[in-house]
């Protein structure tokens, strides 16, 4: 990827999917911008310690709901605050070093909106579809925010680019929810033609689980402008 790309300052990455983090930690290392996207707190946890151990420049964000009597609604953090937080990384980080955002927070199509999740003890769940969506119990899971990487990157419709000012050359895309990607790309319609590369988990039961298939999914990155290819070893 970067030497396709060439010497452009922090191409972006967008890491969706993390459980331990380790592409997270490899893109960081290797100089990109990532925004990284993940919905387990445990998962979060152990990217942010791979991160640290590696003495990555990281911000975290969670991107709690704020319940009331009925509702809940999610903030997401606004382009001042990560503008802000950017150039103070920036300012003490070497220039073949990357960046990395952690939004603890699942990706999807719904805009900022709150969904409980089942979460098993070990926390090794990665997906809003085969570990409960909606339990019949509204009191059961963790409750975490549903965000669309459109509104996370501020990227519109169009060929505008991103309101960040340091999010301005894009290399890859990554997701892998277990079912869920058929939302993820929704969500991420203006921002995926920006970016050369999609790699994506592609399992059908899964997907028929998410209410999707594996017919709908490549249909909807096909409409993107995307040729899918399989990359299994």
């Amino acid at each position: 990827w970067q030497a396709r790309i060439g010497d452009r300052t922090r191409p972006v990455v967008v890491d969706i999917g993390l459980f331990d983090g380790k592409e997270t930690v490899a893109a960081t290392k290797a100089g990109f911008l990532v925004f990284a996207f993940e919905p387990v707190r445990a998962a979060v946890e152990r990217t942010v310690l791979r991160l640290r151990q590696a003495s990555m420049p990281h911000v975290v964000y969670n991107i709690t709901a704020t319940a009331t009597s009925t509702t809940a609604a999610c903030t997401l953090p606004s382009v001042d605050e990560l503008e802000r937080r950017y150039e103070a990384l920036n300012a003490s980080t070497p220039a073949d070093k990357g960046i990395a955002f952690v939004f603890h927070a699942a990706a999807g199509d719904a805009p900022n909106s709150p969904i409980r999740i089942g979460v098993p003890s070990d926390g090794h769940a990665a997906s809003l579809v085969d570990r409960v969506v909606r339990p019949k119990d509204a009191s059961q899971g963790e409750l975490v925010c549903q965000v669309r990487v459109d509104d996370v990157l501020r990227i519109g419709g169009g060929n505008s680019g991103s309101e960040l000012s340091f999010a301005r050359t894009f290399a890859a895309f990554k997701t892998d929810t277990q079912g869920f990607e058929t939302n993820v790309v929704r969500g991420a319609s203006h921002t995926l033609p920006h970016f050369r590369w999609l790699i994506t988990e592609y399992w059908p039961r899964g997907l028929r689980d998410g209410k999707s298939s594996g017919a709908e999914l490549l249909a909807t990155i096909a409409s993107l402008g995307y040729t899918c290819f399989d990359v299994r070893g």
